[in-house]
């Protein structure tokens, strides 16, 4: 992960005779992570603010300013600051990438401390700059004490950028004066319309293709904006916004999992292994990836995989979890990834007690036997034992062809301590 500080100095004249002035601080670093179709082996140097993700044919890099700054001076009305950046993603892959945003500063925080908000120091207590109410399809302008990102919208929303974002303003100038219409010692504009940023579990596609990028990559002008008047206290507000893109094979459509093993135990808690088709080095969670086994002929008897360990720093994602309890039957295994909005679907076997995987006479039931078929025609003369379960399914197919399934039980009463026949 890299990172990129957005500092925002803020005197607050209105206090100076209480107090000296303080500068308070507002940093907030970016972090960028990439991925490859081949086993990606990355490499990270905070120094270039670069993360390139290298496979045997492609390879992808994202990188952007190192730092950026500006400076509010409180007012009772209140002081708009705004910072831009440019993120540039390299890519030879013929496929393409996806590039996704969002932001999370810690797991535990609440709806009283959202984590899409900027905290004195990155802790929970004391002030913050609440994220801005605006949202990607409705961006407002700032009000106090609270701030946003925006992308250029309208005529000028970039390539690659969805339609999703055409709300936001067409022109925006960062507080140094520069202007995304390209003329410099212009004013900021209080009225530029920002977004929250989203929290991870609701990350966005903020740009994307579907071929390779030219040698000077895509770059994607990202103004990131923060309104504070004097209620808010002097010191440090920091967040952290995460970049991260799915370089694949198949950008459009990564739709293939595979799972072990392709049969459960009804009584759960074994581990079953998910490889997925998805390349990313993401650090996942187990609260960003779900598990669910439905029933394919009881859509009611369901259950959750509890996820143990997710890798996903070189090669494929796959999952581990721990699957439930549940009943005998043909179950439907989904996996969703909401933050790339990819849902896959597999098979399952949960397999009961039955007359192949039983070991003892004193399993045996008549629900057990009654499963078997046995054919109407089958005489002492005319059986063919069946042995093993494979061969008696492919086999056994009407009364014309007499094969009956054939297994050795043991009584564990055996005083051995290993059974009798």
């Amino acid at each position: 992960m890299l990172s990129m500080s957005l500092i925002v100095f803020l005197s607050n004249k209105q206090k100076w005779l209480i107090r000296s002035a303080t500068v308070f601080f507002l940093a907030f670093s970016t972090a960028f992570i990439a991925s490859s179709i081949l086993a990606p082996q990355s490499t990270t140097n905070a120094d270039t603010l670069s993360f390139e993700v290298t496979g045997s044919d492609y390879s992808t890099s994202v990188s952007a300013t190192s730092s950026i700054e500006m400076d509010i001076e409180a007012t009772p009305q209140g002081t708009l600051a705004v910072a831009h950046d440019t993120v540039t993603t390299i890519t030879n892959n013929p496929d393409g990438y996806k590039l996704y945003f969002s932001m999370d500063q810690a797991s535990d925080y609440d709806s009283t401390h959202p984590g899409n908000a900027l905290y004195q120091g990155g802790l929970t207590t004391g002030d913050s700059l609440a994220p801005t109410s605006g949202t990607i399809a409705s961006p407002t302008a700032l009000a106090n004490n609270t701030w946003g990102f925006a992308l250029l919208g309208g005529a000028n929303i970039q390539s690659g950028v969805p339609s999703t974002f055409s709300n936001f303003d067409a022109t925006y100038v960062d507080s140094d004066g520069n202007s995304s219409d390209g003329s410099t010692g212009a004013s900021l504009i209080a009225s530029n319309k920002f977004a929250a940023v989203p929290l991870k579990p609701a990350a966005v596609v903020v740009q994307e293709s579907n071929s390779a990028t030219s040698l000077d990559g895509d770059t994607l002008d990202v103004y990131y904006g923060a309104k504070a008047d004097l209620v808010v206290g002097s010191g440090t507000y920091s967040g952290t916004v995460d970049y991260f893109i799915v370089s694949d094979a198949s950008v459009s459509s990564i739709d293939a999992i595979s799972l072990f093993p392709s049969e459960l135990s009804p009584d759960g808690g074994e581990n079953m292994t998910i490889v997925t088709s998805l390349h990313s080095n993401y650090p996942f969670t187990d609260s960003d990836i779900t598990v669910t086994l439905t029933d394919k002929s009881d859509s009611t008897n369901t259950g959750t995989c509890t996820i143990s360990d997710i890798t996903a720093d070189t090669g494929n994602v796959t999952i581990t979890c721990e699957t439930p309890a549940l009943a005998a039957g043909d179950y439907e295994v989904e996996v969703e990834i909401p933050m790339y909005a990819k849902t896959w679907t597999s098979d399952v076997e949960v397999v009961g007690p039955n007359f192949w995987n039983i070991t003892y006479m004193q399993d045996m039931t008549t629900d057990i036997c009654d499963a078997l078929y046995t054919p109407s025609n089958a005489t002492s003369s005319s059986v063919t034992m069946i042995t093993d379960e494979a061969t008696y399914k492919a086999t056994v197919s009407g009364d014309n062809q007499p094969y009956v399934a054939q297994r050795t039980l043991y009584d564990y009463r055996g005083l051995d301590g290993t059974g009798t026949k």
